[in-house]
C-alpha cells in the first residue's frame, strides 16, 4: 500500500504551456479529422454547388447540437477513467452495447469500405496518374487497410497523434489560405442565422445534420482513444481500485455506481495530475471543434 501511495505521489504532472498541452492532444484531432471527411469534402461542395450559401445555417445548428454528446465523451472518460462502452454495459440487458455492436457492423462493411476506396482513390490518383507508378486502385487499398489495422493493434496511439497533428495543420492552412485567395461576399454570413429550405435540398439538410462535425458514434471511439492513452485518470484508474480508494469496476456485473471516483479520497498529486489531464482532455475537444468548425 505505501509503494502504490509512493507511486502516486510520483507522477509526473504534464505542462500547462501552449506547447506542451498541444504535444498532449490526441482524442480531440481523431475527432476533428474525422469530421473533416465526408461532410466537410463531399457534402459541403455539393450542396455549396446546388444551393449556394442558403445552407449555411445547418452548419451552426449540428455544431452546437452536438457539442455536448461529443463533450461528454471526453468528460466522462476523463473523469471516471473508463470508456463510454463500459458505461453502457450497466444498463438493464447491456442493449446499448448491443444497439452499438449491430451499427458498428454495419457501418464497417459499408461506411469504412466507402472511406477506404475514396482514400485509396486519392493515392492512385497521385502515385499513378501523376507520378506515374503502375498499381492498381484494389493495392492501395489492400495497403493503407493494412497500415490502419497495425496502428491499432500495434496501439502506436503517440505515432497517430503527430501524423493526425501534422496533417491537420496542414488542411486547416490551406483551407484558410483558399478562403483568403477569394473570399464569400460579406452578405452571404447572414445565411449562418437564417434558416432557408431550397426545394429538393432535404436529404442534403439530412446529410448535413448527421454528418457535420462527424457521426456521434465517433464519440466512442475518441473515448476509446483516451481511455487506451493510459494518463490522467485512466492510467491510475486500476491501481484506485486495488488500493480500494476507487469501486472495482466489471463490465459484467458492475453497476453505474461503480464508475464513479471519489476524488478528494485521493493524494493532493495525484488529484492535481488527474485535474491537469481533465483540463487537457478538454481544451482537446474544445480545440478540434472549433478548427472542425472553422
Amino acid at each position: 500500500m505505501v509503494s502504490d501511495r509512493q507511486e502516486l505521489e510520483n507522477l509526473s504532472l504534464p505542462g500547462t504551456s501552449p506547447r506542451s498541452l498541444f504535444r498532449n492532444f490526441g482524442p480531440g484531432l481523431l475527432l476533428m479529422m474525422t469530421g473533416i471527411g465526408t461532410s466537410h469534402l463531399l457534402t459541403a461542395p455539393a450542396a455549396g454547388g446546388r444551393f449556394e450559401f442558403a445552407l449555411l445555417w445547418c452548419i451552426p445548428v449540428a455544431y452546437i447540437f452536438k457539442y455536448y454528446g461529443f463533450e461528454m465523451a471526453f468528460r466522462f472518460t476523463n473523469a471516471t477513467g473508463r470508456s463510454m462502452l463500459d458505461a453502457y454495459s450497466t444498463a438493464p440487458g447491456k442493449w446499448p452495447l448491443w444497439y452499438v455492436l449491430i451499427t458498428t457492423i454495419i457501418q464497417c462493411a459499408l461506411g469504412q469500405a466507402g472511406r477506404l476506396v475514396a482514400t485509396a482513390a486519392v493515392c492512385y490518383a497521385f502515385f499513378s496518374v501523376y507520378l506515374g507508378l503502375a498499381l492498381p486502385l484494389s493495392v492501395y487499398g489492400v495497403l493503407l487497410g493494412i497500415a490502419a489495422v497495425a496502428f491499432i493493434l500495434v496501439g502506436r496511439y503517440a505515432v497517430m497523434e503527430v501524423v493526425t497533428k501534422c496533417l491537420a495543420g496542414l488542411l486547416f492552412v490551406s483551407t484558410v489560405g483558399v478562403y483568403f485567395v477569394e473570399p464569400a461576399p460579406l452578405s452571404v454570413f447572414s445565411n449562418f442565422v437564417l434558416v432557408e429550405i431550397p426545394g429538393g435540398s432535404w436529404l442534403v439538410i439530412a446529410a448535413f445534420l448527421g454528418l457535420l462535425p462527424t457521426g456521434m458514434d465517433v464519440s466512442l471511439q475518441a473515448s476509446e482513444w483516451g481511455k487506451a492513452k493510459k494518463v490522467g485518470m485512466g492510467r491510475i484508474r486500476d491501481q484506485l481500485e486495488q488500493m480500494g480508494i476507487a469501486p472495482k469496476f466489471d463490465p459484467m456485473t458492475s453497476s453505474k455506481e461503480d464508475l464513479s471516483v471519489d476524488t478528494l479520497a485521493l493524494p493532493a498529486h495525484a488529484r492535481e495530475y488527474c485535474r491537469r489531464w481533465f483540463r487537457i482532455g478538454e481544451l482537446d475537444f474544445g480545440f478540434g471543434h472549433v478548427v472542425s468548425f472553422i
